[in-house]
Order: structure tokens, then sequence, then C-alpha cells
């Protein structure tokens, strides 16, 4: 009978090095939060009933770089990143350098939405292309052989935030992890996510590390 494996046991698995390196439990479990946010976040920039919703606030922005980056980093904080943080303020107070890394990673990932959406502007003459970039809940499945193993392995789960890369049919994973995470730690989950997808005919030959997180 095939090993049933969730995509997320193989994750905690490569993120059990937090533990190793010693990271504190409570930290770990700030990191855990943040990054929950980080790929709420992403959602909702392509939600259409979202205060974030990228082409909302984008409509009567000039097309700048540094315009539209600006309206979208106000926006998320204004409406997602403040009042959650005020919520529990007492709590990331303690947590300075982890919610102060989350914040640069928000504004990286700001800025690489923005020179996408302006190159698909420039291209297509307008954002109706890019509406359709993520997609927050795609069930993923493959099945695994090995010489020598008793049966077959499905490894199965919904990655957390897919992006297709525009004017093509290949999609790639967001990604934030803890910067206590090895490098090996990150490749190893891309290279998971990329069998994934190439397995469910959506990725490419190449695979590429995408960091927001410094």
């Amino acid at each position: 009978m095939p090993v049933e494996l969730h995509v997320s046991d193989v994750r905690k698995k490569l993120l059990s090095e937090l533990a190793a390196e010693g990271v504190p439990g409570d930290r770990a479990v700030i990191d855990a939060e943040l990054f929950g946010l980080f790929h709420e976040i992403v959602s909702l920039c392509f939600t259409s009933a979202s205060p974030v919703y990228l082409f909302g606030i984008l409509e009567d922005v000039e097309p700048d770089a540094v315009a539209w980056k600006s309206a979208i980093v106000d926006a998320i904080y204004k409406a997602i990143v403040s009042p959650r943080l005020e919520r529990n303020l007492a709590v990331w107070n303690q947590f300075p350098r982890e919610v102060a890394a989350f914040w640069r990673a928000i504004e990286n990932l700001c800025e690489w939405l923005t020179g996408m959406l302006l190159e698909v502007r420039r291209k297509q003459g307008s954002l109706d292309a890019a509406r359709d970039l993520v997609d927050c809940a795609r069930q993923l499945r493959v099945e695994l052989r090995e010489p020598g193993w008793s049966d077959t392995v499905v490894l199965h789960g919904a990655a957390d935030t897919l992006l297709r890369i525009p004017e093509t049919h290949t999609w790639c994973v967001v990604l934030l992890e803890a910067g206590a995470v090895s490098a090996d730690a990150n490749l190893a989950q891309a290279g998971l996510y990329s069998l994934l997808l190439a397995s469910n005919g959506m990725a490419g030959r190449e695979l590429k590390v995408v960091a927001f997180a410094d």
C-alpha cells in the first residue's frame, strides 16, 4: 500500500534545523506567525475584495517604479501589518529583529512585484494579463518510487503561494523563511516544490530561489 506523505511533513523535517541550531521555541513560534502573515499578504495582493488588491491600489497611480512600490507598501502597512501588530504589541516588542526582518522582506516583495507588473504593463499595454498570476489553493501530488523501496511514496499538499511567471505557463513558489534556516534547507525545499510543480506540468527546466528575506 503506497505511503502517503504530506509536503508539510517534509518541510517540518527540513526546518527542524532551527531547533538543531539552538533557536528558542518562542522565536520559532514568532517566525512561524510571520511566515504565515507573509503568505497571507501575497494572497491578498491578488484577491479582488481585499484592501491591498494590487490592481485597485495602482489604478490611479502613475506607472513609475518608485510610485508603485510606495503605494503598495503603504497600503499593506496600513491595512494589514499595522493592525495585526497593534493587536498584540506586547509580544511583538519582544522580537524587534524578527519583525524588522519581516518588514524588509515585505518591502523587497513589493519591489519585486512592482518590477514584474511594470514589465507586464510595458509589454501588454495594461495590467490585465497579470490578474491571474497567483494561485494560493492549488493541490499538488506526485508518486515516487526508487529501487529497493517496498512501495511507492505519494507526496501531496498545497504550496503556500504559487506565482506564475508572466507570459508563460511556468510557476514558481513564494517562500519566506527565518534567517536561521540554512541555505541547504532552502534549496532542498525549492527542489521539493520544483518536483511537485514539474510532476503537475507547471514547471520549466530551471530552478531558481528568490529570497525576500535578508
